[in-house]
């Protein structure tokens, strides 16, 4: 969602020490401007920034994609992230498809490369081996159940265990 000004120092003074954010391949100009003023608002606010670009599909552009990942760049996150969007049956999105674990992997090596040394950490969903020798470092593992899965548990559907993601 997007962050206000004033609701930024709430945050910090609520004893939060960072925010994540997220910014879409599909996102308008509109979107895109209230998306990057929340993440000034952070900044100001003394909140570290985290920012991951999803959902990533099938359907986004190179282009539409290079556009988000330099926004991303320009930002100056603390970590990074990519997350492939899951399409749900009967949706106009699933005639798309998902991004395969080796596109997901490009990406997120563009990310990275963009982004340069400074930043340490970088999310994949979900960790996969190709996400880790694209640069990926952050693991989230999953249980129980999720709206964005089609299955009732997670690890019946997209999710990983920790056991999973160590491995």
């Amino acid at each position: 969602g997007d962050i206000e000004e004033e609701g930024a120092f709430r945050l910090k003074d609520a004893g939060f020490s960072g925010v994540y954010l997220s910014i879409c391949p599909d996102d308008n100009e509109d979107t895109v401007n209230r998306r990057l003023s929340s993440f000034m608002n952070a900044k100001i606010s003394g909140l570290a920034l985290g920012v991951c670009l999803e959902p990533v599909g099938r359907e986004h552009s190179v282009e539409q994609l290079a556009h988000k990942i330099f926004l991303i760049a320009e930002s100056d996150p603390v970590f990074c992230g990519v997350a492939r969007r899951f399409t749900c049956r009967n949706t106009e999105l699933a005639q798309y498809g998902i991004v395969s674990e080796a596109r997901l992997a490009n990406i997120v090596a563009a990310v990275r490369l963009s982004l340069g040394y400074g930043i340490s950490g970088c999310c994949i969903r979900e960790p996969n081996f190709a996400g880790a020798l694209a640069g990926a470092n952050i693991f989230w593992a999953e249980n129980g159940s999720n709206p964005l899965d089609v299955e009732e548990e997670i690890k019946l559907g997209s999710g990983n265990t920790v056991g999973a993601c160590r491995e």
